[in-house]
């Protein structure tokens, strides 16, 4: 079916051009968040539609929408990198799409034309002259081509390097949020400081090839090895000098490839935790209940459903018996619970509700992530380890992150790191 149906498209895809062609603005509700999406389409040689989708509010930016199908008033944008598919259909007026975005789960999705999408001013993104050398590159990986920017600082080698791990999502190499690039403005800062720096798309993103969705952190952790083996194979990197930089996620990753290679000589994280993704997980989703005003009744049922979620996920490695082990989980839970909180737990709805999350936990990336324990990690780190969380990270809060991960760090005998809190930064380090 793949193969053909592009072509049988062909043809309505040219006389459906008109309508289609521009970028189509609207707001997702993930319910923790609403994320401002954008698709950008324009006519491609053949008569065809082109596309490529961004995320505004998370570090997603180009994102190439590699399947286009146009049926009547009726459009649909696939994304295999991403796993993700939007179907939408045209008004009247030829100014809105009306449909769904699907990734794991399905949400409604109103889409509106507009001229361009405004963004605000970012300051931070580096400017000319750069006094260093940027380098386009490529390597294999685990059966795909990633390609990325290597810069070198200017003068005599060899340099020290770090590469730039990206946090959970498909993201470019300038880990892009908006119109901002912050992975463009630390290999900046740290290239004109004589230190190379190497930032690479995700997989399925920009000119990387393979797919994003799905990849545990060892995966990824993979790809980070693959990053250094082309670093040392550099003649202006000194392969005794290689380090690792995690953003979020990616403070999670360069760890575990910091366990499994012996090249690695330094570690930074950035926003990264120290606590166990369980554990991060389920205070993220009651700050952030909070801040869209749930009430402490909502609170509460959250929070006992993420128990039973996670308690069900550690135990089951078999996703097909998991839904009856959740009724049985869920029964008992609330068999235990005094009379006074059971009323809680009698919506009708409820229980679909708890399957449909243990539905989006139980990928392989994401069950990865709530598996993880960071501080068993960070225990077998030997090198020297720079830590940094801002103070006003709702996501990963310093206070319950950095003194797991120096914690961690001491009861496993390193004495050479640094953890700090930088005041009045959130968790892309933004005022």
């Amino acid at each position: 079916m793949r193969v053909f149906l592009p072509l049988i498209a062909a043809s309505v895809l040219a006389a459906a051009q008109p309508v289609f062609v521009g970028n189509w603005l609207g707001s997702m509700d993930t319910g923790a968040a609403k994320l401002r999406v954008v698709f950008h389409v324009t006519a491609g040689a053949g008569g065809g539609l082109e596309a490529t989708f961004d995320s505004l509010d998370q570090n997603l930016a180009g994102a190439p929408v590699r399947d286009i199908r146009v049926t009547g008033d009726t459009v649909r944008f696939g994304m295999p990198g991403l796993g993700a598919v939007y179907q939408g259909t045209v008004t009247a007026d030829g100014l809105r799409l009306v449909g769904r975005f699907t990734q794991s789960g399905s949400v409604p999705v109103e889409l509106r034309k507009v001229d361009r999408v405004e963004l605000l001013p970012r300051p931070q993104q580096p400017r000319a002259p750069f006094p260093y050398t940027s380098l386009e590159i490529a390597y294999p990986s685990r059966g795909a081509q990633l390609a990325g920017t290597l810069t070198v600082p200017s003068g005599a080698g060899p340099f020290p390097a770090s590469m730039l791990i990206s946090g959970i999502g498909p993201q470019d190499r300038d880990a892009t949020l908006a119109a901002h690039k912050p992975f463009w403005g630390v290999a900046d800062y740290l290239t004109r400081r004589g230190i190379a720096v190497l930032r690479v798309d995700d997989r399925g993103i920009g000119k990387s090839e393979g797919v994003a969705a799905g990849q545990t952190l060892e995966e990824i952790a993979g790809d980070v090895l693959s990053g250094l083996e082309f670093l040392k194979r550099q003649p202006a990197i000194d392969p005794a000098r290689l380090g690792l930089i995690g953003h979020s996620e990616g403070g999670m990753v360069a760890p575990l490839a910091a366990v499994r290679s012996s090249d690695v000589k330094f570690l930074v994280t950035l926003a990264g935790l120290g606590v166990p993704g369980e554990e991060m997980l389920a205070t993220q989703a009651e700050t952030l209940a909070r801040a869209a005003g749930a009430n402490d009744d909502t609170i509460t049922q959250n929070r006992a459903i993420q128990r039973v979620v996670f308690d069900v996920l550690r135990a089951e490695s078999d996703n097909r018996t998991a839904s009856s082990r959740l009724t049985l989980a869920f029964q008992s839970m609330k068999s235990n619970l005094p009379a006074a909180q059971r009323v809680l737990f009698e919506s009708p709805g409820l229980e679909a509700a708890m399957q449909r999350r243990y539905a989006a936990v139980s990928a392989p990336d994401i069950r990865s992530v709530v598996m993880a324990n960071p501080a068993e990690v960070f225990r077998q780190i030997k090198v020297p380890v720079l830590a940094l969380n801002g103070s006003k990270d709702a996501q990963v809060p310093a206070s319950m992150n950095l003194p797991a991960m120096a914690a961690a760090l001491a009861a496993g005998g390193n004495k050479n790191f640094t953890v700090a809190v930088l005041p009045g930064l959130n968790h892309q380090f933004q005022t």
